[in-house]
């Protein structure tokens, strides 16, 4: 309880310093993510391959962006690229785990609040949601979203605490990349037939209750998997 309390104030203190900059920039983003998914939302295919898109980049990476620059990913020393208050932190008495939790919470707070207040916005403005989701459907599909975002969101909040970036690291991370958006065109517009967004509206009208579960069991077995990358990534590299 310590830990947290001490990792929940580290986060403020950063939040506070760039307060301006956090609700400019929360204002940026729902604005422009409200535009691109109201003016887009049309259930026709190309409509919702491009709903896919912007869903995944506005739940998944977007919100680390909102984030001031000198609180992002910067180049240390050499090959080493991590968030500079990072590595001042661990020149400090201050646990690894604590420092770990703070990247967290900042992530939480840039992504959670926006997430939701877009998704109510979403379904209040576009007729295209409430026609295709009730009310109570909708909120499941919000939930499988907001766990999407918790799950993949939170590999850009790892990324605070550093790599060592070179050519054999951005070459695996291109193929990655690649090999990934290949997967998923493959298993949602090939043996699917669909998209992601139209796969998690069907799962959150048919299996409501088994898809809340799911949800929240990614949601737990992702928060666990990145809190053991940074943990490995920290013990890994010199910050010095």
């Amino acid at each position: 309880m310590k830990d947290w309390k001490q990792a929940y104030q580290l986060a403020m203190n950063e939040l506070r310093t760039s307060k301006m900059n956090y609700i400019g920039s929360m204002f940026l983003y729902l604005l422009i993510s409200l535009f691109v998914l109201v003016f887009d939302g049309k259930a026709k295919m190309i409509g919702w391959t491009i709903n896919d898109i912007f869903l995944i980049v506005i739940f998944c990476f977007a919100p680390y962006y909102l984030k001031p620059k000198e609180f992002q990913l910067q180049k240390v020393s050499g090959e080493l690229w991590a968030v500079p208050s990072v590595v001042w932190l661990k020149t400090l008495p201050i646990k690894e785990n604590v420092i770990i939790w703070s990247r967290l919470i900042i992530y939480s707070f840039y992504s959670l609040p926006p997430q939701i207040i877009l998704l109510v916005a979403l379904y209040t403005i576009s007729p295209d949601y409430r026609e295709l989701m009730p009310p109570t459907n909708y909120i499941i599909f919000s939930i499988i979203w907001l766990a999407l975002g918790i799950s993949i969101g939170f590999s850009m909040a790892a990324s605070d605490v550093g790599d060592l970036i070179n050519l054999k690291s951005i070459s695996i991370a291109i193929i990655t990349i690649i090999a990934s958006i290949a997967l998923f065109i493959f298993i949602f517009y090939r043996l699917l037939d669909d998209g992601l967004v139209k796969w998690t509206i069907f799962i959150a009208q048919d299996w409501p209750v088994l898809s809340i579960i799911i949800s929240i069991i990614a949601t737990v077995l992702s928060i666990k998997y990145w809190l053991h990358y940074m943990k490995k990534q920290m013990k890994k590299l010199d910050y010095l």
